[in-house]
């Protein structure tokens, strides 16, 4: 192949994000989630995307960092003036400074693009970083609707497999976090799970 690595991977980016919603959209939907939120300081939003829930949060006076790693996304954000950066969650979370500091967490749309032992890693990751006490609020495609197992599912190149409820709530709990909530969000078809680091 004669394109060099760089040109790829832009290229790759903009196949993979092609059919990212709209951000409008994206933030009605995800607005109801800042409930799990409200008081809690800092606020951590892992894989921000275009920055429905940044902005969300952020009119309520939410303190709120946006992890991503796709520069365009984080140049967006911070456009916004939203506090954003480029960054691997992994790395990022494995940080000892950033052990036990976070309040919340709120992840949507990133755990399907990630392995089964790589997702477990996130979830211990976010355990870790969450303060007793602290939220945690999980959202990815629900496989078992007929239009995302066909079809909207695979839109995405990265996305790896689906994680269902059960799946979702047998690690939450193994892991050791207490489930507040789950289901189906009915606004847009999602399977959702929030938990929280006990006391």
């Amino acid at each position: 192949m004669k394109m060099d690595k760089v040109s790829f991977e832009k290229l790759f980016s903009r196949i993979d994000n092609g059919f990212v919603g709209n951000e409008s959209v994206a933030y009605d939907y995800q607005r109801k989630y800042v409930r799990y939120y409200l008081g809690k300081k800092p606020v951590l939003d892992v894989a921000c995307g275009q920055g429905s829930f940044l902005r969300a949060a952020s009119e309520l006076g939410i303190d709120i960092l946006g992890l991503d790693l796709e520069e365009d996304f984080v140049n967006s954000c911070t456009a916004k003036g939203f506090n954003a950066r480029k960054e691997n969650v992994f790395e990022f979370l494995d940080q000892q400074t950033n052990k036990e500091v976070f309040e919340g967490i709120f992840n949507a749309h990133l755990i399907e693009h990630l392995d089964s032992r790589r997702a477990i890693e996130l979830l211990v990751l976010f355990y870790e970083s969450l303060k007793k006490g602290g939220i945690v609020t999980i959202i990815t495609p629900n496989f078992a609707a007929q239009h995302v197992h066909e079809n909207v599912f695979w839109l995405s190149s990265s996305h790896v497999r689906p994680y269902p409820l059960m799946w979702l709530g047998n690690a939450f709990a193994q892991i050791g976090f207490d489930i507040l909530d789950g289901g189906l969000d009915a606004d847009v078809g999602d399977t959702f799970i929030v938990g929280m680091k006990p006391n």
